[in-house]
């Protein structure tokens, strides 16, 4: 990962830029995470790095196998910590311990099957979607489980499964899908995309989104078929996808021979969602995130970068230190003492009594509260 790049050469000369991302604000300590070393084995008290960031920790946040140290002996030596192993398939059942990637994920989460043109061979959502979703799980998961450490004394083990979070956020939820068409007897996966979506135009691409049946509608007037609206025969998403060649020739003829700028302004007359397709040359350029400050320089510089995305009061969040490089502070990690309760058995959830009004009505916000609830 320090030196990954998008071409996958290990040959740069400095860390890769996602190193430095995420790796920004963090200290960097070399050692051995291992049963011997967590026990402090042959070593004076005191004397063992290792054993000594873990005596200052709240958070562990692992991805060994199952078998490499003994979680349970570890917490009971320090009851107050909590430990995050994130892992592909989680430490129990049959799969445990099994290497996997992004694909083998999505794989067999049952997503790719159901992503693609129809007839066509499937695919898999690009980017790395499972693990920067898994991440966000992670770190909400670990926060509710360090305040419950603060608050009772209590740690506890996380054991967390990103192909669990590919349920979540790459399948589509197929079962419920199904069950929402009565269950019909299942004789394959059907390949789906959205139409209108990412749509050429005469000088690049726009994408669209024509969710509801109102902005189905004004979407054929956009596009100067207003008798389809009559006919019906594409109206609906499963009517687009069966007769996609059909129903792609006329929706191109008219994106071809319009601009991206055109299509925009006619599309948000309509009040139908549209935006220009952002990419390498132009994303930092878009006014909204120029306005919101959204990139700025890396610390270690060469690239830019996304802050976090919220304000609180109004403030940014504080901008990040560079990475570190190698063991740049073995050595230099100071002590900390705990100021935790005595641990006190009690079984209470870490957000017990806490009250949320949640008055969202799309994706974003329920999931936001839905990660809470649970």
């Amino acid at each position: 990962l320090r030196k990954w790049s998008a071409s996958g050469s290990d040959s740069l000369e400095r860390d890769g830029a996602l190193f430095r991302y995420l790796n920004a604000s963090k200290r960097s300590v070399v050692g051995v995470l291992d049963e011997a070393n967590l026990r402090g084995d042959g070593q004076p008290s005191g004397q063992n790095e290792i054993q000594n960031l873990v005596d200052s920790a709240d958070l562990l946040l692992e991805d060994l196998p199952s078998t490499r140290y003994d979680r349970t002996a570890l917490l009971e030596r320090h009851p107050g910590l909590v430990i995050l192993s994130m892992t592909p398939y989680g430490l129990t059942g049959p799969m445990a311990d099994r290497p996997a990637t992004e694909f083998t994920i999505q794989a067999e989460c049952g997503s790719i099957a159901g992503r693609g043109r129809p007839g066509e061979e499937p695919y898999q959502a690009g980017g790395r979607i499972v693990a920067w979703t898994g991440g966000c799980f992670a770190a909400v998961a670990a926060l509710a489980a360090i305040r419950r450490a603060q608050s009772t004394g209590d740690g506890e083990h996380i054991d967390f499964s990103l192909h669990a979070v590919a349920a979540h956020a790459t399948n589509a939820y197929l079962d419920l899908m199904w069950g929402i068409l009565g269950r019909p007897e299942a004789t394959g996966a059907f390949q789906t995309f959205e139409t209108p979506s990412v749509e050429p135009t005469k000088d690049g691409y726009v994408g669209f989104n024509a969710y509801t049946a109102q902005q189905m509608s004004d979407f054929l007037l956009l596009i100067e078929h207003p008798e389809l609206r009559e006919t019906g025969e594409f109206n609906q998403f499963v009517q687009r996808l069966t007769r996609i060649s059909d129903w792609e020739a006329i929706l191109h003829a008219y994106t071809r021979d319009h601009t991206t700028d055109e299509l925009i302004e006619m599309a948000q007359i309509l009040r139908i969602p549209v935006a220009p397709i952002g990419n390498g040359q132009n994303v930092l350029d878009l006014e909204q995130f120029k306005k919101r400050g959204v990139y700025i320089e890396d610390p270690s510089g060469g690239f830019q970068r996304p802050v976090p995305p919220y304000r609180i009061d109004g403030r940014a969040p504080a901008p990040p230190r560079p990475a570190p490089s190698l063991g740049e502070h073995t050595g230099r990690v100071e002590g900390r003492k705990h100021k935790r309760p005595v641990p006190s058995g009690k079984s209470a959830l870490p957000l017990e009594g806490m009250r949320i009004l949640d008055t969202t009505s799309w994706w974003a916000g329920p999931m936001a509260t839905h990660m809470l609830a649970t």
